[in-house]
């Protein structure tokens, strides 16, 4: 979609007096300025680049497919934007007669970088540093020194050095830090949460972590954990982490604490769960586990989300959702239930249910708006009944305007009642 909107012109390319310096001029497109100079077109890897442009206004500057590019070499003047080094090989230098740059994003895609002490300290304006599917092939431990704006870094399926781990320290304002496959480690994260108490948001899918303390990072107000993916075991405890995913580990118990809200902890082996008094947890994700009882989810007043597809409940207790007041979403299917009360899910007779997942109901479904009057919608995974069962389900809940789906229907079905 972006290359409908880009107009890259490059309206001047020609040699200068001295053969050691080649003039690019970049104008700014229809809708957005745009320039990319391709390292693959030009005479020489090792000659100076000075690249303008005509316009007043920021454009992005791309480089690619360079095997060989200094940032000594390139001369740009000050309107830079954002800064794109793609297919190369890259040497970033301290510039010294580089004062106050206007790049604010800088993007290091599926290259190889070298990084020498302070290479980025003219870049004063910088809030953004990405170096993704890329290769460090030499990074000083001063590399990321006097940058006092950035304010996120995404390393994503770039492998941690213990030198980039101690450049990454340097950055002292990061809000968001972002490290997918960074083969990242449980002391090389506690390193750098410990540098950094201004950290808002950690998200470090694909990784090696094993455990995570609450009393390591009780200095941070995190609003967003991604932990999914890697090698949590036995207790996890959500440490009042406003939104926290932890998909994909081998966690046992999970311990909910006040201040989390959001919580996905699908695919683990979690048989129980523990929580703090008077929580305000409003979704939770547990499908994939190896429970057989909701336990203390049943006193969160607060849940409206909950889906617990996938786990070893063979029935609800009376009262196990009396407390959920405002539960607006319920699934559980592939469970064993034997689900006889028309208002299991309804405390009261006002409801704000408004979708269930479940398997198959084992009572009418004539009462299903009274209980639920919010509801929308029902949806089976698989209909075991005969087609005429079907069908008179199909037309019970048409006339309550609640929608019927069934992913596995009888084949009787009709195509435009199911899933």
């Amino acid at each position: 979609m972006m290359n409908l909107l880009i107009l890259c012109l490059l309206l001047k390319f020609s040699l200068t007096a001295s053969q050691n310096v080649q003039e690019l001029t970049c104008e700014e497109g229809t809708i957005r300025s745009v320039c990319i100079i391709d390292g693959s077109k030009l005479d020489s890897m090792t000659q100076q680049l000075k690249i303008s442009n005509n316009s007043s206004k920021h454009f992005q500057l791309h480089l690619k497919n360079f095997r060989q590019l200094q940032s000594d070499l390139i001369v740009v003047n000050n309107n830079v934007r954002d800064l794109f080094v793609v297919n190369s090989t890259i040497l970033l230098v301290n510039r010294t007669d580089f004062v106050d740059l206007t790049v604010q994003h800088i993007f290091i895609i599926n290259s190889t970088a070298s990084f020498d002490a302070g290479s980025l300290s003219s870049f004063k304006s910088l809030i953004n540093f990405n170096l993704i599917n890329s290769k460090i092939s030499k990074i000083n431990p001063c590399a990321f020194e006097e940058l006092p704006n950035v304010t996120k870094i995404d390393l994503t399926n770039t492998s941690l050095s213990d030198d980039l781990v101690t450049a990454v320290e340097a950055l002292e304002n990061i809000k968001k830090l972002v490290c997918t496959n960074c083969k990242l480690n449980d002391e090389q994260l506690m390193k750098i949460v410990k540098s950094h108490g201004q950290l808002d948001t950690i998200l470090l899918p694909s990784n090696a972590v094993k455990s995570l303390k609450c009393d390591k990072i009780k200095n941070l107000k995190l609003s967003e954990l991604d932990l999914s993916c890697n090698n949590l075991s036995k207790t996890f405890q959500t440490c009042k982490i406003v939104s926290v995913d932890v998909t994909e580990n081998k966690i046992d118990t999970l311990h909910i604490q006040y201040g989390t809200k959001t919580i996905e902890a699908a695919k683990n082996l979690i048989s129980k769960i523990k929580c703090e008094y008077s929580l305000n947890t409003v979704e939770i994700n547990l499908n994939k586990n190896l429970l057989t009882d909701l336990m203390c989810i049943s006193s969160i007043s607060t849940l409206e989300y909950l889906s617990i597809n996938s786990n070893k409940f063979k029935n609800f207790k009376l009262y196990a959702f009396e407390q959920m007041t405002r539960l607006r979403y319920i699934s559980a299917m592939d469970n064993p239930i034997y689900l006889s009360k028309p208002n299991l899910f309804a405390p009261e007779s006002k409801s704000p249910l408004e979708r269930i997942n479940v398997d198959k109901f084992d009572f009418g479904y004539e009462k299903l708006r009274f209980f639920y009057p919010k509801l929308e919608e029902v949806f089976h995974y698989q209909f075991t009944g005969s087609c005429e069962k079907y069908f008179q389900i199909l037309d019970i809940l048409k006339e309550q305007n609640i929608n019927f789906y069934v992913f596995k229907a009888p084949s009787c079905c009709r195509t435009t009642d199911c899933v």
